[in-house]
């Protein structure tokens, strides 16, 4: 017992004049934890300020220079440039350098990945760079629209004044019909209580300083649910709003055809402008969209992941330059590799298809390094063999596995 006391005071310890050891009392060794902690802490900081310095070199958007602030409607949509085509908000898909290169291609108007408002909220800085693939606003990501997903008035609020500096807009996510959005109680699980989401609008509306936007799905089978609802939410003050023709059960092997119908009515009640979500796998899909609904912009998402060429009216003739133009930009805007490999899997999706091999090798999480080689691979394959990846698109994912396209 006395050697296990001994043992238990005996690590603090300091050496006095005549060479022997002075044992530290409770509260002094309390002190000297603390003591140290707190170096600890002030060096972790540190190093956080110069990861984060170095994590966006590249040049920021300045507040000023986003046009719209304080505008609604019509005039915020005439002043950001009468978008046409659009990059969906897409959770882990939607990220700087993927917007980056879609506007190299035809996009008008982005938006950001989906923000859980909640954690958005709880997160550090780099935890919003790493979780929400948010980074500092950068020349030319403009106009931008955050979407915000959640069912709290007060925290969609507090989110929505924290990234409002940093987009053009903000928007309410009533569309997501995933098992997480039920969970969370947001996105198209939202539409059975219209009175928070208008609640949600209004306040944003009152209290944050650009616009509100809202992106949802139709509330059920009947035309007049959908009409109403866009009427109560154009009321509340938003600016646009985005109309996906599915309703929240029309998904993976349900997902059928996206009714164009439905919004077409819509934008001829509306007095602001309407976005067209859904069935939208081509250009022409985005053209006939146009002449069929009357729409202010078309909006893709899956199609778009797998050709960000898809708005183009002159792409690219190879796929391969597509490819090397995003690992440019991941390097210049520091992607990470979660998310270089989430883009690269869905680019190369054809070129796997040809090549099953070089998918079993796949860099999976793998540096821009590892993907660059990948991608050569693919190059050297295809000139080989006098084989041209066009960057026309397929069509979109459920297309292709056997569900009906959308009807002329």
């Amino acid at each position: 017992m006395l050697a296990s006391q001994m043992a238990s005071t005996n690590c603090p310890s300091d050496s006095d004049s005549s060479g022997g050891v002075t044992l530290l009392s409770a509260g002094e060794r309390r002190k000297a934890r603390k003591s140290a902690r707190r170096r600890k802490q002030r060096a972790d900081k540190q190093r956080n300020v110069v990861a984060d310095d170095d994590h966006e070199p590249w040049p920021k958007l300045a507040t000023e220079d986003r046009p719209g602030r304080g505008l609604h409607g019509y005039e915020w949509w005439r002043a950001i440039g009468s978008p046409r085509f659009v990059c969906a908000p897409m959770v882990g898909g939607s990220s700087l350098p993927f917007r980056m290169l879609v506007r190299q291609y035809g996009v008008d108007l982005a938006f950001s990945p989906m923000i859980d408002a909640r954690g958005w909220l709880a997160a550090s800085r780099s935890s919003r760079r790493d979780t929400f693939l948010w980074s500092a606003p950068a020349v030319g990501d403009m106009p931008l629209v955050a979407q915000l997903a959640g069912d709290d008035p007060e925290i969609i609020v507090a989110a929505a004044r924290d990234v409002a500096t940093q987009c053009d807009a903000v928007d309410l996510n009533c569309g997501c019909p995933q098992p997480c959005a039920e969970f969370g109680k947001y996105g198209a699980f939202l539409l059975s209580q219209p009175e928070v989401i208008l609640k949600i609008v209004r306040e944003v509306v009152a209290t944050v300083e650009v616009p509100m936007t809202v992106k949802l799905r139709k509330p059920s089978d009947r035309p007049e649910d959908t009409l109403a609802l866009a009427q109560q939410l154009e009321s509340a003050g938003a600016s646009a709003l985005t109309i996906h023709g599915r309703t929240k059960e029309q998904i993976n092997k349900s997902k059928g055809a996206s009714d164009w119908d439905v919004v077409a009515a819509v934008k001829r009640s509306a007095n602001i402008p309407i976005i067209l979500n859904g069935g939208i796998g081509s250009r022409t899909d985005a053209l006939r969209a146009f002449h069929a609904t009357g729409c202010d912009a078309v909006m893709s998402a899956e199609a778009l992941l797998e050709r960000p060429t898809l708005f183009a009216e002159n792409p690219p003739s190879s796929q391969d330059a597509v490819v090397c133009d995003f690992l440019e930009l991941a390097r210049t805007y520091h992607a990470p590799a979660r998310t270089v490999s989430y883009h690269l899997f869905l680019l190369l999706h054809g070129a796997f298809q040809r090549y099953p091999d070089l998918l079993r090798s796949a860099p999976d999480w793998g540096s821009i390094d590892s993907w660059a080689a990948c991608a050569a691979e693919v190059r050297k394959r295809n000139e080989a063999s006098n084989y041209v990846d066009a960057t026309t698109c397929p069509g979109p994912w459920y297309m292709r596995h056997g569900v009906d396209s959308q009807p002329a």
